[in-house]
């Protein structure tokens, strides 16, 4: 099977391969020279433009790789990773003109849209981004057993990714609780996906349950209810991307502002059936 390091002979060293071979030969790296890293940082810049790679030093890049694949080494499931810093070479292993994010995190949809929405939110301007998604093997304490080739029933598919923002500093060079503040903001997005992830079949299931719940004669407005029922289990499968551009509300509805006060309070009030 051919490997970085035979790729790495075959022609000479640019762009990727450059970094590849960095991370090779980086003696600052977990794991000095392993197949492992080369492999892992191949597959993290992979799809990143080359012009975008080739504005920071090869061994930079390989030695973000590698604190990244380090930071990856344990977690939990169900649990995302998030750090915001400032890299040091003594405490990463290089340094960066810019503020660096790392994630790891179970793959799901909407991570890199949610994450970016909350950077630009925040005026952030984000000079690289690499996001694989990687099949992953844990034992049960959640350590890095090995990064697979294929997902399956005991590789499970893990996003990763490695941001560079706009570098985020104070007077004195650094602001931790600044750093902190972002990570956490992150980390509350992303538990955000994931509730909306794992939620949107029962939520859609609660609203059919509703409709079958409505009782005849209960109220003026059954017709209303349903059809905002139904609209409502509907817009639950659609893509988040398209949430706005992608929701019907009848006319009837001039102020969506009263849609929750409608479903929350008015129907649960006159349309629920009766419990006895």
């Amino acid at each position: 099977m051919s490997t970085v390091r035979d790729s790495m002979n075959r022609r000479p060293a640019y762009g990727l391969d450059a970094i590849c071979a960095a991370a090779l030969a980086d003696p600052g790296a977990q794991n000095p020279g392993s197949e492992e890293a080369a492999q892992f940082t191949r597959r993290l810049y992979e799809r990143v433009a080359d012009r975008d790679l080739l504005a920071a030093p090869a061994a930079e890049r390989a030695a973000a790789a590698a604190a990244l694949l380090a930071f990856a080494r344990r977690r939990l499931p169900g649990v995302a990773k998030v750090r915001a810093f400032n890299p040091t070479a003594d405490d990463h292993g290089f340094e960066s003109r810019h503020t660096v994010v790392q994630i790891v995190n179970d793959d799901m949809p909407f991570l890199v849209d949610s994450i970016t929405n909350e950077l630009n939110r925040r005026e952030l301007g984000v000079a690289l981004l690499a996001h694989p998604v990687m099949a992953v093997r844990r034992d049960l304490d959640g350590d890095l057993i090995e990064v697979a080739n294929e997902a399956g029933p005991r590789a499970r598919r893990e996003s990763l990714m490695h941001i560079e923002i706009d570098r985020q500093t104070d007077a004195d060079g650094g602001d931790p609780g600044t750093l902190d503040a972002l990570a956490a903001a992150l980390t509350r997005v992303l538990a955000e996906v994931r509730m909306a992830v794992e939620d949107w079949r029962p939520m859609r299931q609660a609203c059919l349950d509703a409709i079958a719940d409505l009782v005849p004669g209960k109220s003026g407005n059954l017709a209303e209810y349903e059809e905002f029922l139904r609209c409502a289990a509907d817009i639950i499968t659609r893509s988040w991307r398209d949430w706005f551009s992608a929701i019907k509300i009848p006319d009837s509805w001039s102020d969506p502002a009263h849609l929750e006060e409608i479903l929350a309070v008015d129907l649960h009030r006159a349309a629920v059936a009766d419990p006895h």
